[in-house]
């Protein structure tokens, strides 16, 4: 019986092994006969390891999904498997290596081999000249530190896999590395690796004098976006109606059982949908999870330029790499130090001068140099440092003997330097500046017009008495900021003009909400409801008039008390920023002022520049011929072939006259044309004579 059952079960594993899953005691003797094929398989391997055995790779995976049934005998199997792989790499088949590495993996799933013992090994590997070999490890990597964090975390694990990962980005090795800092890079965008240890260990590629490194860590920083991204494509995959948009679609039609039935399928969907979904995580950008940010944005500056002779001392790998570094990684590295500056305010005054030899406007790429100029301002830089920055962008972009987008280009430059560090700008420039205000072209114009406009909020004592624009209670209150000056807060500005006891607000939000039941029962009689428009620019008239009374010191007491005795609402600050607004509109007299005419359109520096705003053109530039036959080909694409006639729907059919009258000779068809042509009245004359004639005579 047992030579019947081997001989059937040659070269049918597949088959023996979903026996063994069912029945592992009837199939033991089968089993062991295997793993005795398998000892014999390693011996000639170490003989001769170039032989061929196809067999071979589907015993390993044979024996690899089996094993767990007899743990007894095969114990000592993941040892023998895992020593042999690491022994005989280099000689054996690409084939067999991947099922030798396939086996490991199931052999792990099964917690037979440690993922600290395994990933050793598949680092190891990866210095193997095998293609692919080197793929299938740089996704199993990943899915073994994805599988050890699904259920739970274990942060002494996890520490040491860092560890070792940050051993194998340092080796340089030009696999090896760039496979740990990729794997790394994935798990810290999926989530799995949030930690502020993973963030320095990709940091670290950026000094270790490898191009490869260098780009991958500069990418993973500049790119802000990426996260975000395969979010938003995970929810468009998983798109379903919501429940409104199903009772709305089983309302109109016929009432069947079948529609009811998809109806209650799909509210049960929706459930349980809802019940899989994460709170929301806020996820901080890596670069707040920096050590040091001051070290770390100077040892970069060393990687950007090695030749500075007062940056301290060098590093070796830095001034290395730094040589043959082309441009756009030299972008790279001005956008990361310029994120950084401008983040953590940083003092990296070196960094500077370094951008004035790249501001010229034939430089390529400009408008990202300015946008990382602009992007590295902020309050705490001396102001002789950006002083220089702004008069060499105005000295060069400026001026009448450049073009209008160039003139345009440098004023949106200085005005976002200027909207983070208002220091960098001087009374005489900015005079020099305010009268392209009056420019022919209508881009330069808005440009300017935008500069003395944040002045106005900032420092109107820099601009002409006539560019300060008419004083309101904004600016009367307005106290210019000192360089390096520290301004405490002790209260929310504007709380003065809330009521002091929180029963107030709480009995106009029930006012509110009584007034808008009201409404919906007078909206359902069929009345017409009038509802406040959300652009309506508000009054001049003070919110609340007792304030207006109060001396400031009177009124800084009660800010101070209103905010250290209660919590604010939602709707407490839109009347504070309604009354701010007010305030700044207060002076208008006959036409009325927008908000964006008043430099209020809600844009605010933000945490990093957007290349748009330093584009900025009001008027759109007019197209070139070639821009024109491009868009034209792009409208076109959607549309079929211009002139060609539709198909016939038979092409075995034959054709009309008309359609071969077309391809005839002109002079079989003249007089048939002819025909067809208008008389002119005097041959209608003569006919109508010649047919009378004819009547006469028969007559």
């Amino acid at each position: 019986m047992a030579s019947r059952a081997d001989k059937r079960f040659i070269g049918n594993l597949p088959q023996l092994q979903n026996l063994i899953k069912r029945d592992p005691i009837t199939y033991e003797a089968e089993f062991a006969q295997q793993l005795s094929q398998f000892d014999s398989f390693v011996q000639i391997f170490g003989n001769n390891p170039n032989e061929d055995h196809s067999h071979f790779d589907s015993l390993i995976m044979f024996l690899a999904h089996v094993s767990f049934c007899y743990p007894k005998k095969s114990q000592d199997f993941a040892d023998r498997l895992f020593t042999f792989l690491r022994t005989k790499c280099q000689d054996l088949s690409w084939g067999t290596r991947q099922a030798l590495c396939k086996g490991l993996m199931l052999l792990h799933k099964r917690d037979v081999i440690d993922v600290e013992k395994l990933l050793p090994l598949f680092f190891e590997l990866l210095k193997i000249g095998d293609k692919h070999l080197r793929e299938l490890l740089s996704t199993q990597i990943v899915s073994v530190v994805k599988a050890i964090n699904a259920k739970h975390r274990d942060q002494k694990v996890n520490s040491r896999i860092q560890k070792l990962f940050l051993d194998q980005i340092k080796l340089k090795h030009s696999v090896v590395s760039v496979v740990a800092l990729e794997s790394a890079i994935h798990l810290y965008k999926k989530g799995v690796w949030k930690e502020q240890k993973v963030v320095n260990i990709i940091g670290e590629g950026c000094f270790l004098g490898m191009a490869k490194l260098l780009n991958l860590s500069l990418r993973f920083f500049t790119s802000t976006n990426d996260s975000k991204q395969d979010e938003d494509n995970a929810d468009s995959d998983s798109e379903m109606k919501t429940a409104k948009e199903l009772i709305t679609t089983h309302r109109v039609g016929k009432k069947t059982s079948k529609r009811q039935k998809r109806l209650e399928r799909g509210m049960r969907q929706i459930k349980k949908n809802a019940k899989k979904e994460k709170k929301e995580v806020f996820d901080f950008s890596a670069l707040h999870l920096l050590y040091d940010p001051q070290e770390f944005a100077e040892r970069l500056y060393r990687v950007l330029n090695p030749k500075d002779e007062h940056e301290g001392k060098k590093d070796k790998a830095s001034a290395a790499s730094s040589e043959t570094l082309n441009f756009d990684t030299k972008l790279l590295l001005m956008d990361f130090i310029s994120r950084l500056i401008g983040l953590h305010k940083l003092v990296v005054l070196n960094y500077y001068p370094y951008f004035q030899k790249f501001m010229q406007p034939h430089q390529r790429e400009i408008t990202k140099i300015l946008m990382y100029v602009a992007q590295s301002s902020h309050e705490m830089i001396p102001p002789d440092v950006v002083q220089s920055v702004v008069k060499t962008v105005a000295d060069n972009f400026v001026t009448d003997r450049n073009s209008t987008e160039v003139i345009t280009v440098g004023l949106n430059s200085i005005r976002e330097i200027c909207a983070r560090c208002p220091f960098a700008m001087t009374s005489d420039l900015l005079h020099d500046l305010a009268q392209y205000r009056k420019y022919r072209n209508k881009n330069v114009m808005s440009a300017a017009r935008s500069l003395v406009q944040l002045y106005r909020h900032v420092d109107p004592s820099l601009l002409k008495r006539r560019d300060r624009g008419r004083p309101n209670v904004a600016t009367q209150s307005l106290k210019r900021a000192e360089f390096g000056e520290d301004r405490t807060v002790n209260a929310v500005e504007g709380a003065e003009l809330l009521p002091l006891d929180e029963k107030d607000v709480e009995e106009e939000g029930a006012d509110g909400w009584e007034s808008d039941s009201n409404e919906e029962e007078d909206d359902e009689d069929g009345e017409w409801v009038d509802v406040q428009s959300d652009f309506e620019e508000p009054s001049a008239a003070v919110i609340n008039p007792e304030v207006e009374e109060l001396s400031e010191a009177a009124k800084n007491e009660r800010a101070v008390l209103i905010s250290s005795t209660r919590f604010l609402s939602q709707k407490e600050f839109e009347t504070i920023k309604k009354q701010k607004l007010a305030d700044i509109l207060a002076p208008s007299r006959g036409k009325k002022r927008s908000a964006t005419f008043a430099g209020l359109d809600g844009k605010e520096p933000t945490e990093f520049v957007s290349l748009s705003d330093i584009e900025r053109l009001t008027k759109r530039l007019k197209e070139t011929k070639a821009d024109k036959m491009a868009g034209a080909k792009v409208a076109r694409e959607d549309r079929g072939e211009y002139g060609r006639p539709k198909p016939k729907l038979n092409p075995h059919a034959s054709t009309t006259n008309k359609q071969k009258s077309r391809k005839k000779n002109f002079m079989m068809i003249r007089q048939k044309v002819r025909g067809k042509q208008k008389r002119s009245f005097r041959d209608k004359q003569m006919s109508f004579r010649n047919a009378l004639v004819k009547q006469s005579k028969r007559n």
